[in-house]
């Protein structure tokens, strides 16, 4: 098993108890956290993290934060999807 199998299987572990969650890393892809990122859960990712994330971005079109593009990367300390700018990852695997 390959490093972004081994992290999908991880994470539909912590969730397999929700029906919800059945099938939602199918198609994520392995990045690679450049910085520490703090939640208001705490610790999110440490700096050079290994994760998960939806295989696309998403542009931000309004506020402060418009013309940058997010992407959702799943934290396996706080076992929650996180929005995460795109400048702060680097994508690994597709």
């Amino acid at each position: 098993m390959d490093d972004l199998q081994a992290l999908k299987v991880a994470a539909a572990r912590q969730v397999a108890h929700l029906p919800q969650y059945a099938g939602m890393f199918d198609n994520y892809v392995a990045v690679r956290i450049k910085h520490e990122v703090r939640t208001k859960m705490g610790l999110a990712f440490d700096a050079n993290e290994i994760a998960i994330a939806e295989p696309t971005s998403s542009p931000i079109d309004a506020g402060p934060y418009a013309g940058q593009r997010q992407r959702t990367v799943w934290s396996m300390k706080n076992q929650v999807n996180t929005s995460l700018f795109e400048t702060d990852l680097e994508v690994l695997q597709r």
